[in-house]
C-alpha cells in the first residue's frame, strides 16, 4: 500500500480564545461547535475530563447516548472521500482520540459539519469495527447514528453558529439580508 495521505490541522491560522454561553473555549472553532450542539437542541460539557493522554473536547448528550468528540480544523470530509475511493488516509492529529476507538464511542469533528457536505451524520464515528459500537455506546448502531443527524439544515444551523459566537445577528451574513 501506499505511503498515507496526511490530513493534518490547518494552525496557519492562530487559534483564538472565545467564550460561549460563559465557556471560555481554546478556539472559535470550538465555541461554534457547541453553538451548533445548542442550535441542535443537543447538551454539551466541554472538556468533560481528563483520560490517560487526552482530554476530550466535548461530552454531547443526545437522545440516545453520550458521545465524546475531538475537534481539530481539518476537512474530514475530503479525507472521508479519499478513503471511499480506496487511498491510504491518516489523520495524525486525531491520534489520542482515535487510541479510545473500540472503548468509548467517539466522533471526529472538523472544521465544519461533515452532514453540510452530504454526509449523514456530523462527524467521523471512531472505531475499528462498526459493528463494536451498539456495545460502547450502549445503543444501536441505527440509535447511535441518529442521535448524531441535525434535523433542519445544517448548514444553515453552521452559519448561525459562527454569527452566535461572533455576536453577529442571524441575518448578517446573507448576501440578500431581506429575503
Amino acid at each position: 500500500m501506499s505511503d498515507p495521505i496526511e490530513f493534518k490541522a490547518n494552525y496557519g491560522i492562530r487559534a483564538k480564545q472565545t467564550t460561549y454561553r460563559d465557556v471560555i473555549f481554546r478556539s472559535q472553532l470550538e465555541a461554534q461547535w457547541a453553538a451548533f450542539f445548542d442550535l441542535c437542541g443537543w447538551e454539551w460539557q466541554y472538556e468533560p475530563g481528563k483520560l490517560p493522554g487526552w482530554i476530550p473536547d466535548f461530552q454531547i448528550r443526545t437522545s440516545f447516548c453520550d458521545v465524546l468528540a475531538e475537534v481539530k480544523p481539518i476537512d474530514l470530509w475530503e479525507a472521508w472521500g479519499m478513503h471511499l475511493e480506496g487511498k491510504n488516509v491518516s489523520l495524525p492529529d486525531y491520534g489520542k482520540a482515535a487510541r479510545y476507538r473500540g472503548d468509548l464511542p467517539i466522533v471526529l469533528l472538523g472544521h465544519e459539519p461533515t452532514c453540510i457536505s452530504g454526509d449523514e451524520i456530523i462527524g467521523l464515528i471512531v472505531t475499528t469495527d462498526i459493528s463494536q459500537v451498539p456495545a460502547i455506546a450502549g445503543c444501536t448502531l441505527e440509535e447511535f447514528n441518529n442521535s448524531l443527524r441535525v434535523e433542519g439544515n445544517a448548514k444553515a444551523k453552521w452559519f448561525e453558529a459562527g454569527n452566535k459566537i461572533r455576536g453577529l445577528p442571524a441575518a448578517s451574513r446573507r448576501i440578500f439580508p431581506d429575503l
